[in-house]
């Protein structure tokens, strides 16, 4: 089943995925078919067909970092979404936004969005988002 349309709240969730679930909780709600896979420090699960990666932590198990890529269609406050450009970002006029050089993205609480290089037109285009919880 499809499921690559969820709204997306900095900190919180995609769609039905939440932050701060254990590996088996995410499990449960995950309808497609996926890959595991193990690095040092995570756990990481990829569903391709919906264009959505997990990262679980080894250390407190749970998800921690959830990201967007692709085709996917869900929307962050209704209005960003992948292939949104970086004008459309800074018309939002999000206060905590904040562009990091070093790693060429844009940097909120809970949220970063990684745009490609400007085309021949100058536009920069949402590659992909990264939605992650504070370590508290």
């Amino acid at each position: 089943m499809n499921v690559n349309f969820g709204d997306i709240v900095a900190g919180e969730r995609v769609g039905k995925y939440k932050l701060g679930s254990s590996l088996e909780e995410l499990l449960e709600v995950i309808e497609s078919p996926y890959v595991i896979s193990e690095s040092s420090n995570t756990i990481n699960i990829d569903i391709d067909i919906d264009n959505i990666h997990f990262f679980v932590s080894k250390k407190t198990g749970e998800l921690s970092t959830i990201t967007v890529f692709g085709d996917y269609k869900g929307k962050y406050l209704s209005k960003i979404c992948i292939g949104s450009t970086l004008m459309d970002l800074e018309d939002l006029d999000i206060e905590d936004l904040e562009y990091d050089s070093m790693e060429n993205e844009y940097n909120m609480q809970g949220l970063t969005f990684c745009f490609s290089l400007k085309n021949e037109q100058g536009d920069r285009f949402l590659e992909h988002m990264v939605i992650w919880k504070s370590i508290e």
